[in-house]
């Protein structure tokens, strides 16, 4: 994402969900994602280009247990389904973050990129993503400056 913009710890918010309003088939759990600077070579990045920031995410090792039980019982509520169109959601939002300067005109482009496991490859889910567009110069003019 462009360097002026900064993600911290608990600003990323990964959700899984069923649709299920009550009953042994109700998922509803959110773990709030551990980030840091990465910097060139890591996260599947060769080389960084200039004003570009890049953040690496994960669920907290704490959470790691209650994550993989949430999948355990993601995998079975799928199984016994049995085709009547149960659904369910994986999200990943952005709940906060801040700025290290003034936005002013500069291009505010964001890519996402995801691994499902540990030495598995990374895929693209959003690239080139136009902040400016998608969010609206009013929700910008809100983003806090970092501390």
């Amino acid at each position: 994402m462009p360097v002026i913009l900064k993600l911290r710890t608990g600003d990323l918010v990964l959700k899984i969900k069923t649709d299920v309003i009550e009953g042994p088939s109700k998922i509803d759990e959110q773990f709030f994602l551990e980030v840091r600077d990465a910097g060139a070579g890591e996260a599947g990045v060769i080389t960084l280009i200039d004003q570009e920031r890049l953040q690496t995410a994960r669920v907290a090792p704490a959470d790691l247990a209650r994550l993989k039980a949430t999948q355990a019982k993601a995998i079975a509520v799928r199984a016994n389904d049995k085709g009547r169109g149960q659904n369910g959601s994986f999200v990943i939002a952005i709940i906060g973050g801040c700025r290290t300067g003034e936005l002013a005109n500069l291009p505010l482009k964001a890519s996402l990129f995801m691994k499902t496991k540990t030495g598995a490859d990374w895929f693209s889910v959003l690239s080139n993503l136009d902040l400016r567009k998608t969010l609206g110069d009013e929700a910008l003019s809100k983003i806090p400056t970092c501390t």
